[in-house]
């Protein structure tokens, strides 16, 4: 009888050594990609920061010769973790600081941002429109809500990627066409920024060969671009035939 006893604990032992080793053995789950740097040889680095939770907090734009330096912070998101609020600041144009809210349709997608001038004055508001395939956006200056201009993307027919953008006046007279093809099937860093943040729609992968045309003179300027990817799928640099290239830094938390 005390031998069986002494067996059984002795099984346990066994048995709860087997479990820690289970247990310290769990791989740890895996770390989320994040976008650190984009280096745009023609204009300049954006930098991003992040909160604990790898949620996005702010975009440090370093400036040039031609753009003011700016940070951009998100101040709100909602629990779907959409952004809603956005602080811009310039260093050496305090007049031009702003703030951006963005609301949002009972589909979930944005409808309005409406953008604030440093004093708290209304200063013009964007507006978005939805139908079939494309996507389309109406710009109004203050609160007359003169239209200024607008722009239309159509994706391509799995709705991955957009395909063609056109540009418009304030009297709808179409101003440019861009059309995008030869998408690679690697992962385009639009998904790597939050919802909210940036008015145009995101791309699923990346375009390799545009076209745009001036519709005013008829001029039309095309070029491709070529990717260096990580083991990610995410690209670590763009080389431009026109020789603006982008390289591009991650984080993983």
């Amino acid at each position: 009888m005390k031998a069986n006893k002494t067996l059984s604990a002795i099984a346990i032992i066994l048995l709860l050594a087997v479990s820690c080793k289970k247990s310290d053995s769990t791989p740890a789950p895996p770390q989320k990609t994040i976008l650190s740097t984009v280096n745009y040889s023609a204009v300049g680095v954006y930098t991003y920061t992040y909160d604990n939770s790898n949620m996005m907090q702010t975009e440090v734009y370093a400036g040039n010769a031609s753009n003011p330096a700016y940070t951009a912070t998100i101040t709100n998101y909602d629990t779907k973790g959409r952004v809603v609020e956005v602080k811009v600041e310039y260093p050496s144009f305090l007049g031009s600081n702003y703030k951006m809210v963005v609301s949002y349709n009972d589909d979930g997608k944005i409808e309005r941002k409406q953008r604030y001038d440093y004093t708290g004055g209304n200063a013009g508001f964007t507006q978005f429109f939805y139908s079939p395939g494309k996507v389309s956006t109406k710009l109004y200056s203050s609160a007359s809500g003169t239209l200024v201009s607008s722009d239309e993307s159509t994706f391509s027919a799995d709705g991955s990627n957009v395909v063609t953008y056109k540009t418009f006046n304030a009297s709808g007279t179409l101003i440019s066409t861009t059309d995008y093809s030869n998408f690679d099937t690697k992962k385009s860093t639009d998904g790597l920024l939050p919802y909210g943040y940036y008015d145009y729609p995101a791309n699923k992968n990346n375009w390799q060969a545009l076209s745009r045309k001036n519709n005013t003179t008829g001029a039309v300027t095309s070029y491709t671009v070529t990717y260096d990817y990580n083991e990610d799928g995410y690209p670590l640099k763009r080389t431009a035939s026109t020789g603006a290239d982008i390289v591009y830094a991650y984080l993983k938390k």
